[in-house]
């Protein structure tokens, strides 16, 4: 019979090879994680091994859920079950333990984002009381932008330079950025700020137009250095063409690499803008939530 438990930091490793061994199986294109690439999450994302769960086999892993948290939510970035040992509500078991001890000691909100092409998991999210909530959408582009018409304005800044998200949508509180996905969050960033790169236009009152970024070395399968863009702004909505499109020629400009923009939200930048200058949408994504019982 299998045993269940919550986590320590000590079972990071244990944690790690549960990934490999009852996740990323399913994903055969997907490298092994490491054990620094998990203390990366850690660091980047908030996950707390106390609310990662393990099913375990006498000591091996045949079921594993990754979770990270803060004050006002936690997020399910993985659930896996080996496949010898699917089909026996082992995933449905890990979290519900897991919704169980969000209930006694917070916080109120889970949420889990899941890829609109896998069909089966929002029934299984939904027989457990989640509803859709957000949408996001990747964009890549592979052209290289024409160079912007003017570069004088352009200058670096920081994340503690700005002080609004300029979130799109009138009826959203600027400072709520649960419409953001969790690894576009200020606090997300705010942990890559050793990493992230920013420009930016300013204006009179601070900065008119922003986008962060991270640039990582080039790896194995490739001699290009991958782009993310992670943030981006305009304070006045009706020049977001101009000055996000300066922005964005510039960084094209600047680098020798093709441009992503992972689970971006429409409350951050209008996607018709983004499409006229050659980037185009790649996959879409859900996000789903629960309000624990006890904060019902």
């Amino acid at each position: 019979m299998p045993s269940f438990r919550f986590c320590r930091p000590d079972d990071i490793p244990l944690l790690t090879e549960a990934i490999n061994r009852c996740y990323d199986v399913h994903f055969p294109n997907v490298p092994p994680l490491t054990i620094e690439g998990f203390k990366r999450e850690v660091k980047y994302l908030n996950l707390w091994s106390s609310s990662c769960m393990l099913a375990l086999d006498n000591d091996d892993p045949i079921g594993v859920l990754i979770a990270a948290k803060r004050e006002a939510s936690s997020l399910i970035l993985r659930l896996g079950v080996h496949p010898a040992y699917r089909g026996n509500g082992y995933g449905h078991h890990l979290v519900t333990s897991l919704i169980d001890k969000m209930a006694v000691l917070g916080p109120p909100l889970l949420t889990v984002v899941i890829p609109d092409k896998r069909k089966d998991l929002p029934l299984f999210f939904r027989k457990l009381n989640f509803t859709s909530h957000n949408n996001y959408w990747d964009f890549i582009t592979t052209t290289s932008l024409p160079p912007p018409t003017s570069s004088q304005w352009v200058i670096p800044v920081r994340l503690e330079d700005l002080g609004d998200r300029y979130l799109r949508k009138k009826e959203v509180d600027k400072s709520d950025e649960s419409v953001l996905a969790w690894e576009r969050r200020t606090q997300t960033l705010n942990n890559r700020k050793r990493e992230i790169k920013g420009i930016g236009i300013p204006d009179v009152d601070g900065i008119a137009a922003y986008l962060f970024y991270t640039e990582d070395e080039p790896g194995n399968l490739t001699s290009h250095k991958s782009v993310k863009i992670l943030g981006l702004g305009c304070k006045t909505q009706v020049k977001e063409p101009m000055l996000l499109g300066l922005l964005v020629q510039y960084l094209s400009n600047t680098i020798n690499s093709s441009i992503e923009i992972p689970k971006l939200s429409v409350y951050e930048v209008d996607f018709s803008f983004l499409e006229k200058i050659n980037f185009r949408k790649t996959q879409s994504y859900t996000e789903h939530k629960m309000i624990t019982t006890k904060f019902k």
